[in-house]
């Protein structure tokens, strides 16, 4: 892939990634001022196990999927069949322990079980989903996974600002909204052009499956790692610990925009040829990008927080600046972890997410019973500090890799950063023009 297609893929799927958090971030207000911190944490409470358990059902064939139609596209169709028809047993599987653990989950409140209930029954078109996408991401056909992305945040804002404008917006209309849209975003893969080699030429499933589960622990820990507090927080904590952890998460996930689309656009590319020189500098790009969102959120909020939000979630500002911590220090790690899954060793990226995940639990049971949202910021803090420490340690391990040259951001990678968002921006105005 040429230097100026990578660039225009990244600058193309962090737009789309912003999407959902812009989605977010504007519908915080109307579910705040509408639900009020209690029913904010229910909603969250009732749509966490269904991401939590469609992360336990994936077994890693998504990332699978990306990984062998991007070595080999002419195995497309094969591959997407068979993980297709594995991640429906998986799915049904998870679907099941998901609605005999929501008891337990819902801390409780029969109205949240209902609502977890109701959620989890989308977990197996989910994971259907993300083996199409997957493909498309191996093909780079990120036009498709760009426009996934837009059609999911719009139809779940309009849905929200519907139902509130209606007088109907509750926490079950809400979690019907946040559980359909993702399933209507995944209408942008209909038709997607597979390739196939021949009727004997087939993907072997024990291959696939090799692949994924080697990389399925490490993905199922990114998953816990980010999303095992909202899941726990209600039987810790209580619902009204949740809502502000909630709007707090809504606000530094913010700062992850640039970082997620740089990692999944490298994986593919590392995957088809590898070079450090490309991993160093988009870590640090990605991580200065970060940064600086991180900043100006962190010295504005005191002033907008009370104002959009409400000012009962005066509460989420300080747990929202150390989550904004958190992720700008997973950067790096995170592209390691996208290098070690590229090169074929997504076994210890795994690792390393699996000891930060039950560190990140540890602290969790330790700190949110007495620290409510705050502990839970500074549980994903430690958690997010063992895994970097880790991934970048197995890169320099096994690949020879440099340390420092994941953070060292120099002059010339924003001269060349500007340039290339000039040319790209130059370049759209043609088109439009």
């Amino acid at each position: 892939m040429s230097s100026q297609n990578l660039t225009k893929h990244v600058i193309s799927v962090a737009a789309s990634n912003l999407a959902l958090p812009m989605a977010a971030f504007a519908a915080g207000p109307i579910l705040a001022h509408s639900l009020g911190v209690e029913g904010r944490g229910q909603l969250t409470a009732a749509v966490a196990p269904l991401m939590l358990f469609t992360a336990i059902g994936t077994i890693g064939l998504p990332e699978a999927v990306n990984y062998f139609v991007a070595r080999n596209p002419r195995l497309s169709q094969s591959v997407v069949r068979s993980a297709s028809w594995l991640l429906a047993l998986s799915g049904a599987l998870a679907t099941v322990i998901a609605i005999g653990a929501a008891p337990l989950l819902a801390g409780g409140s029969a109205t949240v079980q209902s609502l977890i209930v109701m959620a989890v029954l989308a977990t197996m078109p989910t994971l259907i989903i993300g083996a199409v996408r997957g493909a498309a991401q191996g093909l780079h056909l990120w036009n498709r996974v760009n426009a996934e992305r837009y059609v999911t945040a719009s139809t779940r804002l309009l849905a929200l600002i519907s139902l509130w404008a209606s007088g109907h917006l509750t926490p079950f209309t809400g979690t019907l909204a946040l559980v359909i849209s993702p399933l209507l975003g995944g209408l942008a893969y209909v038709r997607l052009p597979l390739q196939k080699l021949g009727h004997r030429e087939k993907m072997p499933v024990g291959t696939l499956m090799g692949y994924g589960t080697r990389i399925w622990l490490g993905s199922l820990s990114g998953i816990l790692l980010a999303r095992i507090d909202q899941v726990l927080m209600t039987p810790l904590g209580g619902a009204y610990a949740l809502g502000l952890y909630a709007v707090a998460v809504n606000i530094a996930e913010v700062v992850l925009i640039t970082n997620h689309a740089v990692r999944d656009v490298m994986f593919s590319a590392d995957a088809a040829d590898s070079n450090d020189e490309r991993i160093y500098m988009s870590s640090r790009l990605s991580m200065l990008t970060s940064a600086l969102i991180g900043l100006i959120i962190c010295l504005s909020m005191p002033m907008w927080v009370p104002v959009v939000f409400g000012g009962e979630f005066d509460g989420s500002i300080l747990p929202a600046a150390v989550l904004i911590a958190a992720y700008i220090i997973w950067v790096p790690g995170s592209m390691a972890g996208a290098t070690l899954s590229a090169r074929g060793r997504p076994g210890q990226r795994s690792i390393g997410l699996f000891i930060a995940t039950v560190a990140n639990v540890m602290c969790l049971i330790l700190l949110v019973p007495g620290g409510g949202a705050l502990g839970a910021a500074y549980a994903m803090l430690i958690g997010n500090v063992v895994a970097s420490a880790y991934t970048l340690w197995c890169v320099r391990r096994y690949f020879g890799m440099h340390i420092w040259s994941f953070y060292s951001v120099r002059p010339s990678d924003i001269r060349l950063i500007l340039g290339k968002l000039t040319a790209f921006t130059r370049g759209k105005e043609r088109g439009s023009g």
